[in-house]
């Protein structure tokens, strides 16, 4: 048994399969199995898979970590799931398709953060070519699921023979793990470096820059001081994002923050309030002001 996204639409007009459609995420056997479940024998009713779902291992209602579109089953009418590319003068798969599904899929299962991946081209593994191996373009994507990222790379370079392979993934402190065999670690890290120098990469802070971000510092400079490779301005800055983002003002449109939090390593600190102070009270309009300035002295 298998998943699939299925779209479906009682309406007489339908010109967009992606469009003003009902979306459920089906187990069945086959793609035309998961359709006729959603259709239950009922004539008007039309419906297409459009993908099928790759589950969590702990999931038990098939909205999983990621999803592979193909062309609608069954057809389609006037649907291309290969167009012609003039630049190349070949057939490629048609990736405006391909991403709004990884789009509605995201949408459905609310799939909101962004993860990074190393991406590279696929090649080899024919008769005439059978190594395989992970070649340029190789580069660092943002997607929020491992095939939407290939997906990404096929769409950017219009893959139409060889397609993106996943080289590494990047954690939270920007390092890669989970390396695809074929992926050469000096590659993945040029791709890592050549995404820092235009990107602000905030990794999460270690113990020693938490504390001496929470406790202060005379020897803090904005836009100049840089701990463990990251300016301490852009750290600053992501945590009063977060703020706004996850905590609710009150009447008086101040929010607050707790205090004394215990470290994994048994160590307590103070996030954003003194030590006589349970909870220190600041207004949003100051974080947000906070942020603004990070702004301006970055450029």
């Amino acid at each position: 048994m298998a998943h699939y996204m299925v779209v479906s639409n009682n309406q007489y007009t339908w010109k967009d399969i992606l469009s003003g459609c009902f979306l459920q995420i089906v187990e069945a056997g086959t793609a035309i199995e998961a359709v006729n479940k959603v259709k239950q024998g009922i004539d008007y009713i039309r419906a297409y898979a459009v993908g099928q779902v790759h589950p969590h291992a702990n999931s038990c209602d098939g909205a999983g970590i990621g999803i592979t579109p193909f062309a609608p089953v069954p057809d389609f009418p006037d649907f291309e799931f290969e167009v012609m590319d003039k630049e190349k003068g070949v057939h490629i798969r048609n990736y405006d398709y391909i991403l709004r599904v990884h789009k509605l899929y995201a949408d459905y299962t609310k799939l909101t953060t962004k993860r990074l991946f190393v991406v590279g081209l696929g090649v080899g593994g024919l008769m005439e070519c059978p190594e395989t191996s992970i070649d340029a373009p190789i580069e660092v994507i943002e997607a929020t699921t491992y095939y939407e990222a290939v997906d990404i790379y096929n769409a950017k370079y219009k893959c139409y023979f060889f397609f993106g392979r996943v080289a590494a993934e990047i954690d939270d402190n920007y390092k890669p793990f989970n390396f695809h065999r074929d992926a050469k670690m000096g590659d993945v890290l040029d791709a890592m470096e050549k995404y820092r120098k235009t990107h602000q990469v905030v990794p999460v802070p270690t113990s020693e820059m938490f504390d001496l971000m929470c406790q202060g510092s005379s020897e803090l400079k904005p836009n100049k001081t840089v701990i463990d490779g990251v300016p301490i301005d852009a750290v600053y800055k992501t945590v009063a994002e977060d703020l706004l983002k996850k905590m609710k003002a009150n009447e008086e449109g101040l929010v607050g923050v707790k205090c004394k939090v215990e470290l994994d390593d048994g160590r307590v600190v103070n996030i954003f309030a003194s030590e006589d102070d349970d909870v220190v009270c600041v207004r949003r309009s100051d974080i947000q002001k906070a942020i603004n300035d990070l702004d301006e002295a970055a450029k």
